[in-house]
């Protein structure tokens, strides 16, 4: 395949088996030789130990593994190849894209892209392999189901980020693409504050992530969307 995209649900509540070691290496044996994976993490209801357990066991089957985030949620991406991505390729393939309900601006995904292969090493170096047979993510911790998991897990990830220039290459605009990962990175600021029930801190950042980059049009969506009675 040229790619294999896994959305499964949560890896605690039935889909444990979808994030072991062994589970990476049979999706890897079915790739072509630049094909990718493409896997579901969630942030809420692991562990920070167990979380960042299921990226170091993706990266060790994947050694150019690179984490995405999408507001609360996030993805693993693995490929077969080494090689960095084409920013100018990037850009066209986001163009190609047609979903109304997507904001598809090439420099904003592009921010969105939180870890890479160093970085990962980096904050999971004290991490655990997930396989089959000590599988934590099944024979889980009931701390676990602590509410402020997403909340720690977004914030080690988000303060924690890569340098986005290890990723890509032939970047026409270097300057523009810090201008969105200074904004998304103050984004994801707010949604400390959302999380943690601190409206005020959330309010704040998102209008520093506007001031910061105004071009990004999905912060002013969320400001609307959350504090609509101050727009």
């Amino acid at each position: 395949y040229d790619l294999i995209s896994s959305d499964p649900t949560h890896p605690l509540l039935g889909s444990g088996n979808l994030y072991t070691q062994e589970y990476f290496e049979l999706c890897k044996s079915k790739l072509n030789k630049d094909g990718m994976v493409s896997q579901y993490l969630p942030l809420h209801k692991l562990r920070k130990e167990d979380f960042l357990g299921i990226i170091k066991t993706f990266k060790s089957v994947f050694p150019n593994s690179t984490v995405w985030m999408g507001n609360y949620h996030a993805i693993l991406v693995g490929k077969n190849s080494d090689s960095n991505i084409d920013f100018e390729n990037f850009v066209k393939n986001c163009i190609q894209i047609q979903d109304n309900y997507l904001y598809t601006e090439p420099y904003h995904m592009a921010a969105n892209l939180i870890q890479n292969a160093n970085s990962i090493d980096f904050i999971c170096k004290d991490a655990k392999i997930n396989t089959d047979d000590k599988s934590y993510v099944e024979f889980f911790n009931l701390n676990a189901f602590e509410e402020d998991n997403i909340y720690i897990n977004l914030k080690y990830l988000n303060d924690n980020r890569a340098d986005i220039s290890e990723s890509f290459t032939n970047i026409p605009d270097t300057a523009l693409l810090n201008k969105y990962v200074n904004g998304n990175t103050l984004l994801n600021e707010s949604l400390y504050g959302i999380l943690s029930g601190d409206m005020n801190s959330a309010y704040n950042k998102l209008l520093q992530a506007i001031k910061e980059n105004p071009e990004d049009k999905e912060i002013p969506i969320l400001l609307n969307y959350y504090f609509p009675h101050k727009r």
